[in-house]
């Protein structure tokens, strides 16, 4: 009777096994609300604490790493029990990941360099205009989208300095990354040239990671938000 058992047994205990699994957060370097920590790999900044917050309150141990635009998007998408934080649902992935959030909500500008004169009313304009954007990340897809060319950087600080060295016309930076930026002693002064869009960003999962736990993961951000304690990050 219990050779008749012992495989649905040990199938169990390998299901147990698998939902208490650490989980993988990848996370991508912003100017100042996600930062390289002390070893360049362990994210800190605001949003990381506030990530760090959500997670201890729904009980899911996890390990927060930080990768490249392109290597987030991908890891979440082939490595189980991994997670990538800040993306947005598109129909292209909507059925890639499970998903947590809204976990930020703000309007994408582009910016110019201070001495920037051109003047840009419309996407049509935009079009003519040498633009960067960070490699891999949803703007990109974006700006694409619209018919933009797009000269790509590893990150938002390269897409600065391209900027200022007038190597591109314009870059794409959310209003609560300029003004976190504003309040640094080293900010550098961008011009505001041209609403581009309203964005939200998710928590995109591996399908293998577990649906109760990213339940408790929705409902401790839904707590969060409704006590408006993710104000910082536009909800």
């Amino acid at each position: 009777m219990l050779k008749r058992f012992l495989p649905l047994l040990l199938a169990c205990v390998s299901v147990s096994a698998s939902a208490e699994a650490p989980l993988r957060l990848l996370l991508t370097e912003t100017v100042s609300l996600i930062r390289p920590g002390a070893d360049g790999v362990t994210p800190e900044g605001p949003a990381v604490d506030l990530l760090r917050q959500a997670l201890q309150r729904a009980q899911i141990q996890a390990t927060l790493e930080l990768v490249p635009t392109a290597r987030r998007v991908d890891g979440a998408r082939t490595t189980p029990l991994s997670c990538a934080v800040g993306l947005q649902r598109v129909p292209a992935n909507e059925d890639q990941f499970k998903w947590v959030g809204p976990v930020s909500q703000d309007n994408i500008y582009l910016f110019g360099a201070p001495d920037f004169r051109t003047r840009v009313r419309s996407i049509t304009d935009v079009q003519k205009l040498p633009v960067g954007a960070v490699r891999g990340s949803v703007l990109t897809q974006l700006l694409r989208d619209y018919g933009i060319a797009v000269d790509e950087a590893v990150d938002l600080k390269m897409n600065i300095r391209k900027l200022m060295a007038h190597r591109v016309a314009l870059i794409p930076i959310s209003s609560i990354e300029m003004a976190a930026m504003r309040e640094s002693p080293d900010a550098v002064k961008l011009k505001q040239v041209f609403k581009l869009l309203e964005l939200r960003t998710w928590i995109g999962c591996h399908p293998s990671v577990n649906s109760e736990a990213l339940g408790r993961l929705q409902r401790v951000v839904d707590a969060q938000r409704q006590a408006g304690e993710l104000r910082l990050l536009g909800l």
